[in-house]
C-alpha cells in the first residue's frame, strides 16, 4: 500500500473543544514542518448540531471533535512520519483524550475528484471479522465503490484504506489509542441542502445493504465537519 494521508481524529477534553480547534493550525505547521516539504494540512471542526452524527445502524454516538488531515509529499513518509508524531497524545493532553483519539496512516483513493469543499462527511469504517483486512480493502474499493461514484449531492468522493501495521506504529509513537479503524469514506459537499435533497434517491441505491456484507456497522461512526483551515 502506497502511504500518502495521515488523519488525526481527536477527542476534545471537557469544554476544551475551542481550545483544541485554536491550537490546531500551529500544530499542522509544525507536523508539516517535520514531513518532507510538499505535505499539505487540512483542519477540520465536527459540527455540534449535526444530524448524521450516529454508527452505521443508526445509533446516536459521540464523534470526533477534530479533525487533521495531513498529505504527504511522498508515498512512503518512513521514520520521517514516525518522528512527527512521537510523543503527540502527551504534548495534547492538556486538550484532548489521546486514549479515545485515532492516528491513522494509509492511502487516499480519489473516485469523484472535485475542489475543495466546506464541509465533509466522514465515516470511520471497521471491519467484519470474517474479512482479512485485504479481502476488506478489495471489497471495499472495487465494489463498494460504485455506490459512491452513483452518489447525488456531493462533490467529491474520496476512500482512504488504513494501512494496520503503520497505523499501529504510529499509535504507539503518538500515544493515541484507537488506530484500528479500516477505512475512512469521504464524501466533499458543497452544502447540506444540496445533499439532502438527494436523501431518497441516495438510500435507494443500497449502500447500507451491501455494507452489512463486510462492515462492522454498529462500530463504526459518521458525522459532519466543517473545513476551518488549510496549510
Amino acid at each position: 500500500m502506497s502511504v500518502n494521508k495521515l488523519l488525526l481524529h481527536l477527542t476534545a477534553r471537557g469544554g476544551k473543544k475551542d481550545e483544541l480547534v485554536s491550537a490546531l493550525p500551529d500544530l499542522s505547521r509544525s507536523l508539516c514542518a517535520g514531513l518532507p516539504n510538499g505535505a499539505r494540512a487540512t483542519t477540520l471542526v465536527a459540527r455540534d448540531d449535526d444530524p448524521m452524527r450516529m454508527t452505521g445502524t443508526g445509533r446516536p454516538t459521540r464523534a470526533f471533535d477534530a479533525t487533521l488531515e495531513i498529505r504527504l509529499s511522498e508515498s512512503d513518509a518512513g521514520n520521517n512520519l514516525a518522528r512527527a508524531v512521537r510523543d503527540l497524545g502527551p504534548r495534547l493532553e492538556s486538550r484532548i483524550h489521546a486514549d479515545s483519539s485515532a492516528i491513522l496512516v494509509g492511502e487516499n483513493n480519489v473516485f469523484v475528484s472535485c475542489d475543495p469543499t466546506p464541509i465533509r462527511y466522514q465515516y470511520c469504517m471497521r471491519r467484519r471479522a470474517d474479512f482479512s483486512p485485504a479481502a476488506y480493502l478489495a471489497r471495499y474499493g472495487e465494489v463498494h465503490s460504485a455506490f459512491g461514484i452513483k452518489t447525488r449531492g456531493i462533490a467529491g468522493y474520496t476512500q482512504f484504506h488504513v494501512d494496520a501495521e503503520a497505523s499501529r506504529q504510529a499509535a504507539e509513537a503518538s500515544g493515541f489509542g484507537i488506530g484500528e479503524v479500516s477505512s475512512v469514506s469521504e464524501l466533499h459537499l458543497r452544502s447540506l441542502k444540496e445533499f439532502f435533497v438527494e436523501t431518497n434517491w441516495n438510500r435507494s441505491l443500497g449502500a447500507q445493504e451491501d455494507e452489512d456484507q463486510f462492515v462492522d456497522r454498529a462500530n463504526s461512526i459518521m458525522w459532519l465537519s466543517d473545513a476551518a483551515a488549510r496549510l
